[in-house]
């Protein structure tokens, strides 16, 4: 008798031992992920970022938007873009008349990503955190296009990142978030470069 009773006693301590753990994972585990989604959500916004500043760049200096890696990893390494001087006509007294003088050339990597180290172009295609269950990395989903606005033709560009692509090591579901949900900048419809982030 005396046995049976120090028996459900250990069971009874086991199991609320093994409920408090399921509790207390209950709660932290939501927070870890939320702490992580947060963290990689950050990489991939820079990267988005710069990709849209050297399209951006790439727009001005061709008039159109690319698709492809590799021309917008040339064009940052080796693309150059000129360097205006802006100078007042001196006969103009309102000072809306300017004289544009080209004063050189400087290369697009070292005008827009100057202050970030170990800077590489080659890489910027490739989504972060999307080789962390040791597959090959993702890369970022480009599109551009060409639409009538108003009579008059405008470059569009859109590049996402899925959340299942930098968050391949969690069940999204379990955590309500849509595995199909992006990361992105731009429209593939309308001539803008906002990131659904902003």
């Amino acid at each position: 008798m005396k046995t049976t009773k120090i028996i459900v006693q250990v069971v009874l301590w086991i199991v609320i031992i093994v409920l408090a753990i399921l509790i207390f994972r209950s709660i932290t585990d939501p927070l870890k992920f939320q702490n992580e989604f947060k963290r990689r959500q950050t990489a991939v916004i820079e990267k988005l970022k710069h990709i849209r500043s050297a399209e951006q760049m790439f727009l001005q200096v061709n008039n159109r938007y690319t698709a492809n890696w590799d021309s917008l990893a040339d064009f940052i390494e080796f693309g150059k873009i000129p360097i205006i001087k802006l100078t007042a006509d001196p006969k103009d007294t309102t000072f809306t008349v300017f004289f544009r003088d080209t004063v050189g050339y400087k290369i697009v990597k070292d005008s827009l990503f100057k202050n970030i180290s170990n800077f590489n172009a080659r890489e910027l295609k490739y989504i972060p955190f999307s080789d962390i269950t040791g597959t090959p990395k993702d890369t970022f989903l480009i599109r551009v296009d060409k639409i009538n606005k108003g009579n008059v033709w405008v470059n569009t560009i859109e590049v996402s990142a899925p959340y299942k692509s930098f968050m391949k090591d969690y069940d999204l579901d379990r955590y309500g978030v849509d595995p199909e949900g992006v990361l992105k900048f731009g429209s593939i419809t309308e001539p803008i470069t906002d990131g659904n982030w902003e």
